[in-house]
């Protein structure tokens, strides 16, 4: 999906490979960009191009050219040889630094970039149909429509994949292209069948591999017994106690650092434990132990509180006591304390 509105948003600037493109009023002015900005747009179209080209010439060989076992491994071979000759140089580079872990380095990317070529033949007939579907949508809109040309879509919404693009539908169609393409080859040119049949087998089985890859590779947690979520419970509550108990109008609605026995109260707060009291408040009302109205009413009674401590240019200090919420020394501000702080209020945000 990425690639889809990646490609859509290099084709769009296609005029901008011109002499005259138009300025912010719509008007017609010499193109200010530089030679090595255009050449930039232009490798970017050619990247695009790749894979139907890689495509087509595996049909050409396949339908229209003598030797076709020839034409696959030509094909072939130009996906892979860029892996081999890195392996090439990667052993030189090791040889000259006589160095063995380097060329075992070496031989690790072999691999890796092998299974990645692998991957890009067995998905090839799926990335032709995207990146044509991308470059055709980005021309017809940007020079017949002029309609939703500033389509886009974020990575997160593309995670989540709540609606069918492209890429959904064309992955569906793989099968049927791959059984189409072999009954056209064998009524075309049948003696090319041998040379296209492992090819036509990988698109067909593309689907599937991208059904594994999608998977997790982690097994599911298994279910808690009822013992241990009673545990759980158990220990959430005595943690929530802690901050039910000692949050209170004589600690100005702040948390203590912690109690030493017998039960003396360490009366001194940092920015750490601040964030930490607005998200044990957050998870006391999940759990059902505080409702929204009393988190609400003891969050305000807190953050009232935090506004009338000494700030540092608008940081909180380190440490403050409780009673009379005067900052205590030594006076400095802690950058870890207060990220900490900041990820307990843009949580409490959320």
């Amino acid at each position: 999906r990425r690639k889809h509105r990646w490609l859509r948003g290099d084709w769009q600037i296609v005029q901008w490979l011109t002499d005259v493109v138009p300025d912010e009023s719509g008007a017609r002015v010499p193109n200010p960009i530089s030679l090595l900005s255009r050449w930039k747009i232009l490798d970017n179209l050619r990247r695009s191009l790749v894979e139907p080209a890689t495509f087509l010439l595996l049909l050409f060989g396949w339908l229209v050219m003598g030797h076709p076992v020839l034409w696959t491994l030509a094909t072939i071979c130009i996906l892979f040889v860029p892996a081999w000759m890195e392996l090439g140089f990667g052993l030189v580079r090791a040889a000259a630094a006589r160095q063995a872990r380097m060329a075992g380095d070496a031989f690790i990317n072999l691999f890796s970039a092998n299974f990645a070529v692998l991957l890009e033949l067995t998905l090839l007939a799926h990335q032709t149909l995207l990146s044509l579907d991308a470059v055709v949508r980005a021309l017809v809109r940007h020079v017949v429509t002029r309609e939703r040309m500033l389509e886009w879509e974020t990575a997160a919404e593309a995670e989540m994949g709540e609606r069918r693009t492209p890429v959904d539908r064309y992955i569906d169609w793989m099968p049927f292209l791959a059984i189409g393409l072999g009954l056209v080859i064998w009524l075309v040119r049948p003696q090319s069948l041998p040379a296209a049949l492992p090819i036509l087998v990988l698109w067909a089985c593309s689907k599937l591999l991208v059904t594994w890859l999608n998977s997790s590779p982690l097994e599911p947690a298994p279910e808690l017994e009822r013992r241990d979520l009673r545990l759980l419970r158990k220990s959430a509550l005595y943690i929530w106690r802690y901050f039910a108990e000692f949050s209170n109008a004589e600690h100005n609605w702040l948390v203590p650092d912690n109690i030493e026995a017998p039960r003396k109260v360490a009366a001194s707060v940092s920015p750490t434990n601040v964030g930490l009291l607005l998200n044990a408040r957050q998870v006391a009302n999940e759990f059902g132990y505080l409702t929204v109205p009393e988190m609400v009413a003891l969050t305000q009674k807190t953050l009232d509180t935090i506004i009338r401590l000494r700030k540092y240019r608008g940081h909180l200090l380190n440490w403050y006591d409780t009673h009379t919420l005067e900052a205590k020394p030594p006076f400095f501000v802690s950058s870890v304390d207060s990220g900490n702080l900041v990820a307990s209020l843009w949580t409490l945000q959320q």
